[in-house]
């Protein structure tokens, strides 16, 4: 009996400090914006490339812009701060999605910092409300 309770004692006291721990990243995050995803890359060089190619080469979705200034335009748009014209939503894995609504920019990062895509949806706000 005692064997029991000092287990179930000691599992409780991991979820309190696993639970503790999150709320305090959560709020360092929430007085910076989301997260620090400065660096933040697609998985690999590969995928950049394939989003490069069908959004901005395709379907001229940004204009005329190097492979470099497309990954600059996804890691500004995760850097900004929420609020105005910045939307933000968490999905339930922990990916943040970001939608600039003067800009109709879309894009989804994981809570680690790799970028799962960029591009600006056809259905604009829409899109975002639907995720």
């Amino acid at each position: 009996m005692k064997k029991t309770l000092l287990r179930l004692l000691l599992l409780l006291s991991v979820f309190i400090l696993a639970v503790g721990c999150s709320s305090k990243i959560h709020d360092e995050n929430v007085n910076k914006g989301i997260g620090d995803f400065k660096n933040a890359n697609f998985a690999s060089e590969k995928l950049l490339r394939s989003h490069y190619i069908k959004h901005v080469v395709k379907q001229k979705e940004f204009g005329n812009i190097t492979m470099d200034e497309y990954l600059e335009g996804a890691r500004k748009l995760i850097n900004s701060k929420p609020g105005g014209d910045i939307l933000t939503k968490t999905r339930s894995n922990g990916d943040i999605l970001f939608y600039n609504k003067s800009t109709n920019e879309f894009a989804v990062v994981t809570k680690d910092g790799v970028i799962r895509t960029y591009f600006k949806p056809k259905e604009g706000i829409k899109y975002f409300n639907k995720q």
